[in-house]
């Protein structure tokens, strides 16, 4: 294919495959999944058989720093096509570099952790290379607090209610009931950090149910980075509920 062989001319590909080649690859994989099982969403090492998540709880879902590096990195490596022995000496300077972000991160969640022990308080780094979030569960509300590693102080908590349904409660029931049955409800419960809903009664009879992240909403409220989530309906979704039928809502 012309597109291809313009492709391999320019950044003279190799495609012979070899025993190095392949470690190569896998290497690249192993790594991944590392840096994947560092981050805040982590990864589900046992799936098909398992589905729980494994995560460290080390790095943000897109660490800015580690993002904004990488790319640098890359843009360097395509364009100034650098000698082999300056190709290596970049790569272990980004992995000092990464490693000098994952000690700053060790030294916040451990301080963190500390900030806030014996609350039963569940940690998570947040954008900020020194903001660090805390989850407690406190009876029938989620109470979400920050950290900051720099001043060494935490923020007052910010509480969300885990469930707020109107007085009919045996038909709120039902309509939830049916919502827990439909597949993206499911995934959002196995994504999120933890779930609280808003239930409503509309005039014609229908329910219409909220799932929401609190940790994701207490980060796009706040004030904690300029990386907040940039869709209003990002870390929640809708469903509607009439006669006993649940769909998904825009």
């Amino acid at each position: 294919m012309p597109l291809f062989k313009g492709l391999r001319r320019r950044y003279d590909l190799d495609l012979q495959f070899s025993y190095r080649s392949l470690g190569l690859v896998w290497a690249g994989v192993a790594l991944h999944l590392l840096l994947d099982y560092a981050t805040t969403r982590g990864v589900p090492l046992f799936f098909p058989f398992q589905s729980m998540r494994y995560s460290a709880d080390l790095f943000y879902q897109i660490e800015p720093m580690v993002l904004v590096s990488t790319i640098l990195i890359l843009v360097g490596l395509l364009y100034s096509r650098p000698a082999i022995y300056r190709k290596k000496n970049l790569f272990i300077v980004f992995l000092i570099f990464l490693m000098l972000v994952g000690g700053i991160r060790m030294e916040g969640k451990m301080a963190a952790e500390e900030e806030f022990a014996g609350m039963n308080a569940s940690i998570y780094p947040m954008p900020g290379l020194f903001s660090w979030a805390a989850l407690q569960e406190e009876g029938d509300s989620y109470l979400i607090s920050s950290y900051d590693l720099v001043n060494g102080t935490a923020s007052s908590g910010q509480a969300f209610p885990r469930l707020t349904a109107p007085s009919q409660i045996k038909e709120a029931e039902e309509a939830l009931n049916a919502a827990e049955g439909l597949s993206p409800v499911k995934i959002f419960r196995w994504r999120a950090y933890a779930v609280a809903v808003n239930a409503s009664l509309s005039g014609n009879g229908s329910w219409y149910i909220e799932y929401y992240d609190p940790l994701v909403r207490a980060q796009r409220d706040g004030s904690w980075s300029f990386l907040r989530p940039p869709f209003r309906r990002y870390g929640s979704l809708r469903v509607a509920v009439q006669g006993g039928i649940a769909r998904m809502a825009e």
